[in-house]
């Protein structure tokens, strides 16, 4: 399945009322290989998000339809370092790999999975070089995004 299609799957899915309970859409987004290059170093700060990926990560963190969370296994110092940094490029992380948001009902346990709508992870097909513009282009097409 394509970045796409997943989308607007997630999308039709609360435009049809499946999510009275959650309003937002929970995009759970890896860090490494997909915002970064994967370099397996603590240092960030040479590295640049792909043009559309910045654009898309700011407004996700932008709109209150969105809620962002931080998929990754970096350790506690490297995680709070890059959300500094994301904030001073005005993209804001909710949460890390968590959803507070989101509790356990009669049909769903998230007790040891977290809930999202959207997952956006070099290792599940993911690609940084190519995927965030198909991201950028699919919110724009449904009318999600309305750029300028």
């Amino acid at each position: 399945m394509s970045v796409s299609s997943a989308i607007m799957r997630a999308f039709h899915k609360k435009w049809a009322g499946g999510w009275k309970t959650h309003p937002q859409m929970f995009w759970a987004i890896d860090l490494h290989g997909v915002i970064l290059r994967s370099n397996y170093k603590e240092d960030f700060n040479d590295q640049t998000i792909p043009p559309a990926g910045l654009r898309t990560l700011r407004f996700l963190s932008e709109s209150s339809n969105h809620c962002l969370i931080l998929f990754t296994a970096s350790n506690q110092d490297y995680i709070a370092n890059v959300k500094k940094w994301f904030l001073s490029m005005n993209i804001n992380f909710n949460y890390v790999n968590c959803n507070p948001k989101v509790e356990s009902r009669e049909y769903m346990d998230v007790s040891s999975k977290f809930y999202f709508d959207v997952l956006l992870d070099d290792k599940a097909g993911f690609d940084m070089g190519s995927d965030w513009d198909e991201v950028e282009r699919t919110l724009v097409s449904i009318g999600e995004w309305k750029q300028e």
